[in-house]
């Protein structure tokens, strides 16, 4: 349905009327352009409303009948948000969120984690651990606790991203599998990932090389899953956006 919008001058020449009908509001504003440096809202006496108060809603109105506009264009195309593409946006902004509060919990620490996931020896783990000082090993912890709901966060993410790749372009079993499994696996390392790191904050005693090599492989492990997936799904759609222009 839309929503007709009549501008017209009034005899005093200056001022300009507008009615704006939706089923929000039915108004008549004026706008003084006496002054253009101050322009000035006015209403009819007859509702009794503030100026603002109607500007406001044609702002509203004007934004709500573009939105419904667009909108009618992407059914018209055939480009209306389809299940998995609000699901793949829905599961991306949260990843955003989690990964930005994540980095607000590490600050200045957060290049550790990338050293102690690489670390690959004993020695070298403890060289870290003891670099920070007790508010940089508290913002180290601190991270772990919201990481426990992170990675399923990003598995979701991916998924989510890889059934809308699916679906606008042709994809084998097997290619399709792997985007469903991938995601999956490099989650369950990060989980075994922040176990770990949890464990050897406290029990300092029980790093080894062979436990610090096991943990390192795990950690490059799910970064070659979860950043092989994310490549494979970016080239994927910029192909899809590409063929579109």
């Amino acid at each position: 349905m839309e929503y007709p919008c009549a501008l017209k001058t009034c005899a005093q020449g200056s001022y300009v009327v507008g009615c704006i009908q939706s089923p929000w509001m039915n108004r008549t504003v004026g706008l003084d352009l006496g002054d253009m440096r101050a322009p000035r809202y006015r209403t009819d006496d007859r509702y009794g409303m503030p100026a603002f108060y109607n500007l406001t809603h044609i702002l509203w109105s004007f934004s709500v009948g573009s939105f419904r506009s667009v909108v009618r264009r992407w059914h018209d195309r055939g480009m209306a948000p389809t299940g998995s593409a609000k699901a793949m946006a829905l599961w991306t902004t949260a990843f955003v969120v989690s990964q930005a509060n994540i980095a607000r919990l590490l600050g200045p620490v957060a290049p550790k984690v990338l050293e102690v996931q690489t670390a690959f020896s004993a020695r070298r783990y403890l060289e870290i651990l003891d670099s920070m000082d007790a508010e940089a090993t508290a913002r180290f912890r601190s991270h772990y606790y919201p990481d426990f709901v992170h990675p399923a966060i990003y598995a979701m993410a991916l998924r989510s991203a890889g059934k809308r790749l699916g679906e606008r372009v042709p994809l084998s079993a097997a290619t399709r599998r792997a985007l469903a499994v991938a995601p999956v696996l490099s989650a369950a390392g990060d989980y075994v990932e922040n176990v770990v790191g949890l464990h050897f904050l406290d029990h300092r005693d029980s790093i080894t090389d062979s436990r610090v090599r096991a943990a390192s492989t795990v950690s490059i492990a799910k970064w070659v899953l979860a950043l092989g997936t994310f490549g494979y799904l970016s080239q994927g759609f910029v192909r899809v956006w590409v063929s579109r222009k």
